[in-house]
């Protein structure tokens, strides 16, 4: 399986380190949790031992849980149910469109 080959994430203007590791007791926190991210040292950590598409959808998952934590006033912040709901439609999304994701990216006009 092809991982995402980086170590860095940049997401709105933070630098994110991103690991993946085996499932331990450090990201399987609830006995369902894949995967965690921490906004004060700015770290990602998704579940090695899982399948690509799971990792990958996790990896999703808790960017958005940054990007709501990077814009949102701590009152105004996702419950769990609202960040689920929104990753697996974007997850969605980007996987129906191959080639989407590099569109917006790009500079073409």
């Amino acid at each position: 399986m092809k991982r995402f080959n980086k170590k860095e994430i940049r997401c709105l203007g933070g630098t994110y380190l991103l690991s993946f590791a085996p499932l331990d007791s450090d990201i399987d926190l609830r006995g369902e949790s894949v995967g965690m991210s921490n906004m004060l040292v700015r770290t990602i950590k998704i579940a090695l031992d899982v399948p690509g598409e799971q990792q990958k959808d996790t990896l999703l998952h808790e960017l958005v849980h940054i990007a709501d934590w990077e814009t949102a006033r701590p009152v105004d912040r996702l419950d769990e149910a609202d960040v689920v709901r929104l990753s697996k439609a974007l997850y969605a999304i980007l996987r129906d469109n191959p080639g989407l994701a590099e569109w917006i990216a790009s500079d073409d006009q």
